[in-house]
């Protein structure tokens, strides 16, 4: 597996529990270890014009996701080679934010965060209430799987 993390802020981050909860969700969804990922720390004014630009929503947003390779639901095309999954984008504020509003630590925030946004590359969606019960399930097993329980 090849993470990378670009931290474009002057805010501390823990790039090894970044790699390891990518590494997990890798690992568990069976994904071929040829995979590349990309991680980009950024503050909210970078994250707000990704989310208009990309999205079309004028508002911040904690994370987004660029899958360069579209999955359905459940479906891992096993994939020979390197191969550039996709990127992740963070605002580290917002992470903070959220972690004082929900109470726990800024790691398992952000923890949560790259998980989410790992998910998506792999095809999972919330878009409807089932779609949402099967992320938010996988997402508490596996954060529960590297020591960031809520």
């Amino acid at each position: 597996m090849n993470i990378i993390v670009d931290n474009e802020t002057d805010f501390k981050i823990n790039e090894n529990l970044i790699k390891k909860v990518i590494e997990a969700a890798l690992v568990a969804e069976k994904v071929n270890t040829n995979a590349q990922i990309s991680v980009f720390i950024v503050a909210k004014d970078e994250i707000r014009l990704l989310n208009k630009e990309h999205r079309g929503i004028d508002d911040v947003t904690d994370v987004l996701s660029f899958p360069m390779i579209n999955f359905a639901f459940g479906e891992i095309i096993p994939l020979d080679g390197e191969y550039m999954l996709g990127d992740i984008v963070l605002s580290i504020e917002i992470a903070q934010e959220q972690a004082l509003e929900y109470g726990h630590t800024q790691e398992r925030e952000i923890g949560f965060l790259v998980l989410h946004g790992t998910l998506h590359l792999l095809g999972y969606t919330h878009d409807n209430e089932d779609d949402e019960k099967i992320m938010v399930d996988r997402q508490k097993e596996l954060l529960d799987a590297v020591g960031l329980k809520r």
